[in-house]
């Protein structure tokens, strides 16, 4: 009996390891598969953040295209203000135009001052100016 007993013994410790193998192989699998998952999720992530790596460059893009605009379209306003004699060619001067009235150097412009502007400004960026819309422009040699 004790024999019989050994044997069933060993064959209990056997199984146990077999069986205990092929549990951790399993959870091996899965090991694998959640890594898979993780690589996946990190691939999408990263194709992702591409993507808006590009759409970010794109805009800055569009905003130095803007900025450029803007320079431009105040540098004809500056020489014809220059020209009608409201500022110095090399001097400083804010201005402050809006839909109602037009400043330089906190001197109120007259109303065909103000409508020439607002037309030049119209016409260089293709839209009206906005009713609410308000410029503010400041340059200062120093």
């Amino acid at each position: 009996m004790k024999k019989t007993l050994n044997i069933v013994l060993g064959a209990t410790l056997f199984s146990s390891a077999v069986f205990g193998q092929t549990t951790d192989l399993t959870a091996m699998e899965r090991e694998a598969i959640k890594m898979q998952k993780g690589a996946v999720a990190q691939q999408s992530m990263a194709k992702e953040q591409q993507a808006m790596a590009k759409e970010q460059e794109m805009m800055a893009k569009e905003q130095t295209q803007r900025a450029k605009e803007q320079k431009q379209m105040m540098d004809v306003i500056k020489l014809e203000m220059i020209k009608d004699g409201l500022i110095k060619k090399d001097g400083n001067y804010e201005l402050m135009i809006n839909n109602r009235k037009m400043l330089i150097n906190g001197k109120l412009m007259d109303e065909s001052t103000h409508t020439k502007y607002i037309k030049l400004i119209n016409s260089k960026r293709n839209k009206a100016f906005g009713e609410k819309e308000e410029w503010i422009v400041k340059e200062s040699k120093q």
